[in-house]
């Protein structure tokens, strides 16, 4: 399981056309290309400095992530997508048997409403992750890849931190000293990947809330990113018209091919009517129907 490759294919017959959209509401003639094109996996100037951090963060004293016993709860996967807003009271009223792991600036956004998460965690090679935490809730648990900058790591002294090692294929076992190192999938954002942890760490019932990847009068619930790195783009999807972004079609394309392949070996409710939400929905009434 933890090292799970997933095989993507050049099409998904649930993810189909996509056209180009400008990000500042127009649209260029619509164009054909797959989601697949675009990748949260490293760049490839970033190799070298992402081994450079794997090798210092080894030396750190820090316990890893093992491979789990089969556990009775539930996790709960928040992203910062624009649906999030409307599922905070769900949130503050979950039974103790769900635990709530938040990605990137969900876990600020989080504390400020109220709710303590259980974990957090990111991807990021780039030192922008440094900042991300401000508030530092009680029993909260920081899931760290070895790959993040090594200031991250600096940040979150004296909390409670684990650190685990990303599958990426980029020479990462030659620099790991761990003797038999436990390397989980990467499945390219942060949301998702926290579906390969929690596999490890032995749920296997899952919810996401606010993991939409999609756009709606936001980019997120925290921010809306309308910068020049931002394109927006138009994706189809079982009849219905999604705005988004490359790296979250790409992320809705893993999704579909994650869920097909692996989705026996777990329960998973997605919540909301986003992107991720719709898929879901398409890919459990095509089993259903078999």
């Amino acid at each position: 399981l933890a090292r799970l490759r997933v095989g993507l294919r050049s099409s998904s017959p649930i993810l189909n056309r996509v056209a180009s959209r400008t990000d500042r509401g127009g649209s260029n003639p619509p164009s054909s290309f797959s989601p697949l094109e675009f990748s949260r996996e490293f760049n490839p100037t970033q190799v070298d400095e992402a081994l450079g951090n794997i090798a210092e963060n080894c030396l750190r004293n820090l316990p890893r992530l093992e491979m789990g016993k089969i556990r009775d709860g539930t996790l709960v996967i928040v992203g910062g997508g624009p649906s999030l807003k409307t599922h905070l009271d769900y949130l503050r009223n979950l039974p103790e048997n769900k635990k709530i792991i938040c990605v990137n600036e969900a876990h600020d956004f989080l504390v400020r409403e109220g709710i303590n998460p259980w974990g957090f965690g990111f991807l990021e090679v780039a030192p922008w992750p440094d900042a991300l935490c401000e508030e530092y809730p009680e029993g909260c648990r920081y899931f760290i890849p070895s790959h993040a900058h090594p200031p991250s790591f600096d940040r979150l002294d004296g909390r409670d931190v684990v650190m685990w090692h990303a599958r990426s294929d980029i020479g990462e076992a030659e620099v790991i000293p761990d003797k038999a190192p436990l390397l989980v999938t990467c499945l390219g954002t942060p949301s998702l990947s926290c579906l390969t942890l929690g596999l490890v760490m032995g749920f296997r019932k899952f919810e996401m809330v606010g993991c939409d990847a999609c756009c709606g009068e936001t980019t997120h619930v925290y921010t809306n990113r309308t910068d020049e790195n931002h394109q927006f783009i138009d994706v189809w999807c079982g009849g219905r018209q999604f705005k988004t972004m490359p790296y979250l079609a790409k992320q809705a394309a893993v999704f579909t091919e994650f869920i097909q392949q692996w989705g026996w070996m777990f329960s998973l409710t997605v919540h909301g009517d986003g992107l991720l939400a719709h898929i879901h929905n398409k890919l459990n009434g095509a089993r259903n129907a078999e």
